[in-house]
């Protein structure tokens, strides 16, 4: 069961057809969406713990009823009319933010309502059936949408100076420090012209050394791993909207923008390593550590998995990955996917 992007004929020619469909996008807005959706559920975001505890003693018992009131827009996904910078750039939150009220000034009330009723529907009837909940979303429970809908339908103004007060005092009283203090605007973007100089080797080569192990390209369409069946298709004129998130691990959104589809994916800072050091200090770095240097030569003797090596070594999936990115990045192996099709 997964989720297939398909793209027409024209877009699947040659690298160079490829590589035109990819779009990265950087959104401070995203990130503080997806804070939110880590402060609702953060049993989810082991890498993000430590952070969720102190921000909870900063959390005002008016903050946390609202947190909850709007809950529906971010405990999963969040639908794309609050990502302003879908269709604009901005590595400022105030901007973006501003552009987000002005636009949500703008939206039929009837219509606005109607449209999270059925995104809150399609979530719960598809977007998490059995199986996805069993799996990636256990004690997870829908929330109720508590009076947001009514009251969106029958006090416009209400909501609105509601979610407008609730964002700005988050913003400004917890979420601002967290973008400057870890630098989000800063690893963002590396994390984007990284990925930018694997998509210079090729489409493939990308969705490589994406971090996850969730994406696949078998040379007809992209494929990505869910407990449920989807099909997008983006023709010849769709691109490929990629939006990283520090936030965002262990989950990952994909979803339909106008005739482009998104695909929300999460990353982990790299706090060890520097990004001023030369290579040769890159190289001894990742062959400082006992467990790189047996990884190193497990796969010297014949090619493995991650899932095959972190079961030999008796290692977590998570640690065996992050080795096998440091390793990749000073050129020490290099990897291919395979994907594996199975019928249940």
């Amino acid at each position: 069961m997964n989720v297939h992007i398909n793209l027409d004929n024209y877009g699947k020619i040659n690298n160079d057809t490829l590589t035109q469909r990819i779009q990265f996008v950087l959104s401070p807005v995203n990130e503080m969406f997806r804070s939110l959706h880590v402060l609702l559920n953060p049993r989810h975001h082991g890498q993000n713990l430590e952070w969720a505890l102190k921000v909870k003693n900063k959390i005002t018992p008016s903050l946390y009823a609202d947190l909850n009131y709007f809950s529906i827009l971010y405990e999963l996904e969040t639908p794309d009319f609050l990502i302003p910078n879908l269709t604009r750039f901005s590595n400022n939150i105030d901007s973006e933010l501003e552009v987000l009220f002005q636009n949500l000034k703008k939206q039929n009330n009837l219509e606005l309502a109607n449209y999270i009723k059925i995104f809150s529907q399609n979530r719960k009837n598809s977007f998490i059936p059995k199986l996805a909940k069993s799996i990636e979303w256990s004690d997870y429970e829908p929330s109720t949408t508590s009076n947001l809908l009514d009251d969106l339908i029958q006090k416009p103004s209400y909501v609105y100076k509601r979610f407008t007060n609730f964002i700005k005092t988050y913003c400004n009283n917890i979420f601002k420090d967290t973008l400057n203090n870890e630098h989000i605007i800063q690893e963002l973007t590396k994390e984007i012209k990284k990925e930018t100089l694997y998509l210079k080797n090729g489409f493939s080569n990308l969705i490589n050394n994406l971090q996850t192990d969730r994406i696949f390209w078998n040379k007809k369409e992209i494929i990505i791993i869910k407990p449920f069946e989807q099909k997008i298709n983006i023709g010849n004129n769709g691109s490929i909207l990629l939006i990283p998130s520090i936030f965002m691990w262990p989950h990952l959104f994909v979803s339909k923008f106008q005739n482009n589809v998104l695909i929300n994916y999460g990353f982990s800072k790299d706090k060890t390593v520097s990004s001023k050091i030369n290579n040769i200090q890159k190289i001894f770095y990742a062959l400082s550590d006992e467990t790189r240097l047996k990884i190193l030569n497990n796969l010297h003797n014949n090619h493995q998995t991650t899932q095959s090596l972190a079961s030999y070594m008796h290692i977590g999936m998570s640690t065996i990955s992050r080795h096998l990115q440091i390793l990749k990045e000073t050129n020490l192996i290099t990897s291919y996917r395979q994907f594996i099709k199975r019928h249940l």
